[in-house]
């Protein structure tokens, strides 16, 4: 396992990622290390990686060695993990090929743009926010167990961005059974803090193309749609990001 870690210095982690202030655990000489970071380099940019610019790492006070281009190619399929925290919090360890998901979008103000990454979990997938400014990219969320995962194909959560730059988080069931669902959450970036303020569940019967439902909330508002008709919900507003879960929706809305 070759994994990103952060120094201990005076640096909160959200810090470290976004100044790109990591030092490896490789298990190898400082000539091989060499060789592995170029690769990790040319990963990561192919990735677009909000985690670390690695260009940083010639950086002497953390990596004493310059790069080199040799043994790119075996490092390439070797597994990589890499940490994200909030501030003042523990570091994580994730691993890259569990990263289901990449977008995106622009922000008005201090934060002139938003990245999300999506990462699988046992039976779900978390959500990571970052805003960049001219300092960098800043960790602002993570929210544990978002939506739910399914193992087949359709049943995957994958991330969106509207027209107007808000990202679109979708998952549900497009696959398997005759009870299909697809549920939308839409996250919007209001008062320096990423909310949930949009929330769509469409459910239709695969054998039965009377039995379809949905319920459309503007959470912001509280305006909503259900099965055509104009309402108002009450039981549910604009919730935070970090405090949404799989199990959350209006009470309003059907099952």
């Amino acid at each position: 396992m070759v994994a990103v870690r952060i120094p201990a210095n005076n640096d909160a982690p959200s810090q470290a990622i976004a100044r790109g202030r990591f030092s490896f655990d490789l298990g190898v000489t400082p000539a091989c290390a060499n060789a592995k970071i170029g690769a990790l380099s040319t990963l990561f940019s192919s990735f677009a990686s909000p985690f670390a610019r690695l260009s940083h790492f010639r950086d002497h006070r953390f990596m004493p060695f310059t790069l080199s281009t040799a043994f790119k190619a075996a490092l390439l399929s070797a597994p990589l993990a890499f940490f994200a925290a909030l501030p003042g919090q523990a570091a994580e360890l994730i691993s890259a090929s569990s990263v289901a998901g990449f977008a995106t979008g622009p922000l008005k103000g201090d934060a002139f743009a938003y990245r999300a990454v999506l990462v699988d979990v046992e039976d779900g997938a978390d959500l990571y926010l970052y805003t960049e400014d001219t300092e960098g990219s800043h960790l602002e969320a993570h929210a544990s167990d978002i939506v739910w995962r399914g193992a087949m194909f359709g049943q995957r959560p994958r991330l969106e961005v509207s027209a107007s730059g808000s990202l679109k988080l979708i998952s549900g069931n497009e696959s398997i059974g005759r009870g299909r669902w697809r549920k939308t959450l839409t996250i919007a970036y209001r008062d320096n803090r990423f909310l949930v303020a949009g929330y769509t569940l469409d459910t239709w019967d695969t054998l039965d193309p009377k039995l379809t439902g949905n319920c459309d909330v503007n959470l912001l508002t509280g305006n909503a749609v259900i099965d055509g008709t104009k309402t108002t919900i009450k039981s549910l507003s604009a919730t935070p990001v970090e405090e949404w879960n799989m199990d959350l929706q209006p009470d309003e809305c059907p099952e």
